[in-house]
């Protein structure tokens, strides 16, 4: 008996400790997201890209709703790099700029190239400014096929 009733009092306080921490961050005067905003004035007060007036449930941070949201288009950042993708050269962050690159909004994990690819960087030789890796433009390189001679 002394053991139901120690367990019951546990489950007490522990149930009433978590609605007070949840309530610690859902009331008005605080801040669900942790960006120095209370959320009485925080657009977004779940910090998923969505504000509040459009997200269905505004207390509830939408990780896969957020990614189709504020990721893609001219002004968001697909790689997330702090860049918006009008103005990132490489807008995926798979290393490959996106002039070079034959999906600039894909990330390309293996590199596979169509073609020969010389000094290995992923980027075929047909479409690779520098071919030979030698950091010298292939216009400008006498030797564009010797990574030894420039």
């Amino acid at each position: 008996m002394k053991n139901r009733i120690a367990f019951g009092a546990a489950l007490v306080a522990s149930m009433m400790a978590l609605g007070t921490a949840a309530h610690a961050q859902t009331g008005t005067r605080h801040d669900l997201d942790r960006d120095g905003i209370q959320n009485r004035y925080d657009r977004d007060r779940d910090g998923d890209g969505i504000r509040n007036r459009r997200d269905p449930r505004p207390n509830v941070r939408n990780v896969a709703r957020s990614a189709r949201v504020d990721r893609f288009g001219p002004y968001g950042d697909i790689d997330r790099d702090g860049i918006q993708n009008r103005r990132d050269h490489d807008r995926d962050g798979d290393g490959i700029a996106n002039k070079s690159d034959p999906n600039p909004n894909v990330f390309n994990r293996t590199r596979i190239v169509r073609g020969h690819d010389m000094d290995g960087d992923g980027i075929a030789d047909r479409s690779d400014r520098d071919r030979d890796g030698d950091r010298v433009a292939n216009g400008r390189d006498r030797f564009p096929n010797d990574p030894r001679r420039s």
